[in-house]
């Protein structure tokens, strides 16, 4: 069992990683840079706006889901899950470099850039479920007890004020 928002970020880190890989072998293979496929400025533009029209997308559709997530059951206790223990997961990692680098090296080298594609369409997930967490207090978690249900959620534990809890300084 794991947090949605672990899962997000840690799918975005393994795109971006997987970009980076990929841009390395690209350049070591075929002397090959993302500047020399067209304008930069014009592709940088064109993610910001897909971050935009994304959010607005997810903010709509999965609040609907997590709405309907089942509560966690008061036996089960959340594990802690600190999100740097897994900023990159292998899986996602391999799977993303394997589906855009043998592409790339074998037909175009553009290819070399789809996991960045898919990390600029991730990102909206990220802040839809912090949004969603701050402001309805709970959790989501993946991978839970829970028969029958996509998510399941739990009580946001007690957080020191911002102040630093009242302590002098």
């Amino acid at each position: 069992m794991y947090r949605q928002l672990h899962h997000e970020i840690s799918a975005v880190g393994s795109a971006l990683v997987a970009t980076a890989v990929n841009m390395a072998v690209m350049a070591a293979v075929r002397g090959w840079s993302p500047a020399s496929a067209g304008q930069p400025v014009k592709y940088l533009a064109w993610l910001l706006a897909m971050v935009a029209v994304l959010t607005v997308v997810e903010g709509v559709t999965e609040t609907r889901v997590y709405r309907t997530a089942a509560p966690l059951p008061e036996d089960v206790q959340p594990p802690a899950d600190p999100v740097g223990r897994h900023l990159v997961r292998p899986g996602i990692l391999c799977a993303l470099i394997l589906t855009s680098l043998v592409p790339a090296l074998v037909w175009e080298p553009a290819f070399t850039l789809l996991p960045l594609g898919l990390a600029v369409a991730w990102v909206p997930d990220i802040v839809v479920v912090a949004l969603w967490e701050r402001r309805h207090g709970r959790l989501v978690w993946r991978d839970h007890p829970v028969k029958g249900a996509l998510y399941a959620t739990s009580p946001a534990g007690r957080r020191p004020p911002p102040d630093g809890g009242g302590q002098p300084g």
